[in-house]
């Protein structure tokens, strides 16, 4: 079993940290000693050796001359013999001077003596024996020589018994020391004990202990700093007691003020939105009539006079229109409400369309109006189209708008490519009024302009620009200004943008140029597509009606018409109708009201009518609300005719083929059955997708064509699945990624309505609607099975 160690037991006390210092140092210091002296007594020891045996040799030598001289071998064989009594004495040996044996001695297990070889006075050492030799003379004769043996172990026995006395000294002493240390540390760590007693007694509320002194002037100086401290804390304990009754009246009457300036900080804000959304509905629904109105007369037959007039009047709606749609994306932005889509776009075609809307007012002024476009192939990436379209637009206008003669280019410069992000950089330039230095910062604030006169030439609400740097921010980049009075201005955007990753054979396949496919021209409904079908149109703005049902008539509908949404009921109740553009605002019953009528009698007897809302309400949140009233899908006031037909070719057949560009329709939302009309089913494929992937090379276009199919075959049904799996465990990354995957794929090949269908489930997964994706998921299956279907026909013609 594991205890668990806290740090405090980890650390230890002061009185055990002396204890440890001062014990290493004494048995250090004891060590040292001891070793001192043992080296010493060696040292002593092995000197006295060698002196001892020095002297007996000299003895030796001094008896032994007269017998050598005498040739008395016995005599001196007699004379050693006495050595036996000294057991240091290994051996003894006399020695003629040729180095012959003379006479000897040596001990038992001792070395025997052999004739000298190295004629030489001096010592030596044999292993644990000291060997002494010196020359025997007697005057000026050399006699011969004496050699001594001398063992050493016996003074190494007295080094190892000085040793163990010495051990035994520094043991006793050593635990001596130690508890006349330990007593000391008791008294010198007793007062921080004691300081330590008080301090508990401190945090637990008793603010009347206080330290003891002591004889250590250290410890006392930290005794009355902490009696001092004490007191302190207990006159201003006894103070806030006091005093908390005044604080916490003040806290609450401070909360209950804060509260009030919330609630009218909310009031207020709520007040400013439901101001914006009934100012939005009351404009727009006037502004569809005049410009409905407008566009509808302009049809007709007018001279040239009466044309100039309608068009100044169209002109006139639109900026009106334009700065009520500056004022709301403002009011978007600022309360935090304004969400940016991604979607796949080209820039170069993007660049291309947004100018070729400025070109009639710029020739119009008589300026020059330019693209430049790198020549590297298309540069696809991810952004929301319409803001970053709206950012330019607004750059352009202004160009043209304070340049009155020279030109206005936009730029398009790939700064840095990634394996993933594209860093470009969108440069608008004019050579117009150009701006001060002091002025440039303050034309990016709200409701500014560089002239702010009553008499100044050129009009505007401010707000461009404040947008634009927003939007600009929100997608991650900057929006920067250079510009010089008199010389022109060039306002510069930086962006990092996801690129899509596209096969090199296929860059130019992916989105087919408009000169490869013809019928995409009618990408947005015109006049020359018409529709079959009967249409309840319930609206009770008068103009509005006159408008809406000459476009619905003109594009070949049969409409009937209700001015508020008990009548529409009624109508729905004695007629068949084949769609319903319902106002969301009318009297007696509103459009959602009668959509939930609708939809409680056709869950009780079955079927499903296409409901579509048509509102001014254009503030965020108004189509989710359209959606969750059980409407299929919204058109926002005002509206042209084109926008009108869009949206009805999304939801009824149509005389026109069916195009790349055009919707699919729409699923049922959160809480409502699917749809499958019958007889509305458009075409899987749009041929002039796979038709401009051929065309980039004609020789091998079909094999081309072939390996796409066989590529999509390979991945899509993977993602799919991988989508549905995610949808069972309400993973909403998951099935995110998988239809971002298979919107992409589907587009590649041509499956529009598929994509578009894949697009709606992302966005749906990022609201983390799981409901609503579940609902698509069959009417999405079918239009996958004949997807493949439509694939493998393809694949089969080619290879015929």
């Amino acid at each position: 079993m594991s205890v668990s160690t806290s740090p405090e037991t980890l650390k230890t006390s002061l009185q055990a940290r002396l204890a440890s210092i001062s014990s290493r140092i004494l048995i250090g210091m004891l060590l040292l000693t001891g070793t001192i002296m043992l080296f010493t007594s060696a040292w002593v020891g092995y000197t006295q050796r060698i002196e001892d045996g020095e002297q007996r040799l000299m003895m030796f030598a001094d008896a032994a001359a007269p017998l050598l001289q005498r040739g008395d071998a016995q005599r001196a064989t007699e004379m050693l013999g006495t050595l036996n009594i000294l057991p240091h004495i290994e051996s003894l040996g006399l020695f003629w001077d040729d180095g012959s044996v003379f006479a000897q001695y040596s001990r038992p297990r001792a070395t025997a003596v052999t004739p000298l070889k190295d004629h030489a006075t001096g010592r030596e050492r044999a292993g644990l024996s000291l060997i002494f030799t010196h020359r025997i003379e007697a005057g000026d004769e050399a006699l011969g020589w004496i050699r001594l043996s001398v063992d050493m172990w016996p003074a190494m026995q007295q080094m190892l018994f000085y040793l163990s006395l010495i051990i035994i000294e520094m043991l006793a002493a050593l635990a001596i020391a130690l508890r006349l240390q330990r007593q000391q540390l008791e008294k010198v760590v007793a007062p921080l004990k004691d300081l330590t007693e008080r301090m508990h007694e401190v945090s637990s509320g008793h603010f009347q202990a206080r330290a003891t002194e002591s004889d250590i002037a250290e410890l006392d100086i930290l005794s009355k700093g902490f009696n001092n401290m004490v007191e302190q804390i207990h006159d201003r304990d006894h103070w806030l007691t006091s005093n908390l009754n005044n604080l916490e009246q003040m806290v609450e009457q401070r909360t209950r003020e804060l509260r009030h300036a919330k609630e009218a900080a909310e009031a207020g804000s709520l007040a400013k939105s439901e101001f914006l959304a009934t100012m939005s509905h009351e404009i727009r629904t006037p502004m569809n009539g005049v410009l409905g109105m407008t566009e509808l007369l302009r049809d007709t037959a007018l001279d040239d006079i009466q044309r100039r007039y309608v068009e100044a009047v169209d002109r006139s709606g639109r900026h009106l229109l334009g700065i009520i749609n500056d004022i709301l994306d403002f009011s978007k932005i600022e309360s935090g409400k304004m969400n940016l889509e991604s979607a796949t776009i080209n820039l170069a075609d993007l660049l291309a369309d947004t100018c070729e809307l400025f070109s009639p007012p710029a020739q119009k002024k008589g300026l020059k109006l330019s693209v430049q476009i790198p020549q590297e192939g298309q540069l696809n990436v991810f952004s929301d189209p319409m803001r970053l379209r709206q950012v330019l637009a607004n750059l352009l206008s202004n160009a043209i708008k304070f340049t009155d003669q020279g030109e206005v280019s936009i730029n398009l410069d790939v700064q840095e490519r990634l394996e993933s992000f594209t860093k470009i950089r969108l440069t608008v330039s004019d050579t117009g009024i150009g701006i001060s230095s002091d002025l440039q910062e303050i034309i990016f604030e709200r409701f500014s302009q560089a002239d702010g006169s009553t008499s100044r030439k050129y009009g505007g609400t401010g707000l461009g620009l404040a947008i634009s740097r927003n939007l600009v921010e929100m997608m991650g980049g900057s929006l920067t200004l250079a510009s010089t009075p008199g010389a022109g201005s060039s306002f510069e955007i930086e962006l990092w943008l996801p690129r899509i990753q596209i096969h090199p054979k296929l860059e130019h396949a992916a989105m087919p140029p408009r000169n490869l496919a013809p019928a995409a021209s009618i990408s947005i409904a015109g006049h020359d597509v018409t529709f079959s079908g009967r249409v309840l149109l319930a609206e009770d703005n008068e103009t509005n009606l006159i408008v809406a049902q000459a476009w619905l008539e003109k594009a070949g509908l049969t409409v009937r018409t209700a001015e508020d949404g008990q009548a529409a009921l009624n109508l729905l109740d004695l007629e068949n109708f084949d769609i319903v553009l319902m106002d969301c605002q009318m009297p007696i019953i509103d459009g959602f009201a009668a959509t939930r009528a609708l939809r409680q009698k056709e869950r009780d007897q079955g079927g499903h009518l296409t409901v579509i809302a048509i509102t001014a309400n254009a503030m965020d949140g108004d189509r989710e609300r359209c959606l969750a009233a059980g409407m299929d899908d919204y058109l926002a006031k005002p509206y042209t005719g084109p926008d009108l037909r869009n949206m009805l070719m999304r939801w009824l057949p149509s005389s026109a083929k069916s195009h790349a560009s055009q919707p699919t329709a729409t699923p049922a939302r959160a809480g409502k059955e699917p749809i499958t009309p019958s007889g509305k089913v458009r075409a899987p494929l749009d041929p002039s997708v796979l038709d401009a992937i051929h065309s980039i090379n004609p020789d091998s276009g079909n094999a081309l064509v072939q390996n796409l199919i066989h590529a999509y075959f390979k991945s899509a049904p993977a993602e799919l699945a991988s989508l549905r799996e995610g949808l069972a465990a309400a993973d909403a990354q998951r099935i995110a990624l998988a239809a971002h995957k298979l919107k992409s794929s589907n587009h590649n090949i041509g499956a529009s309505t598929l994509a578009h269908t894949f697009q709606e489930i992302e966005t749906l997964a990022r609201e983390n609607d799981f409901e609503a994706i579940e609902l698509r998921m069959a009417p999405t299956l079918k239009e996958f099975q004949r997807v493949e279907t439509a694939l493998n026909l393809r694949l089969t013609e080619g290879t015929s």
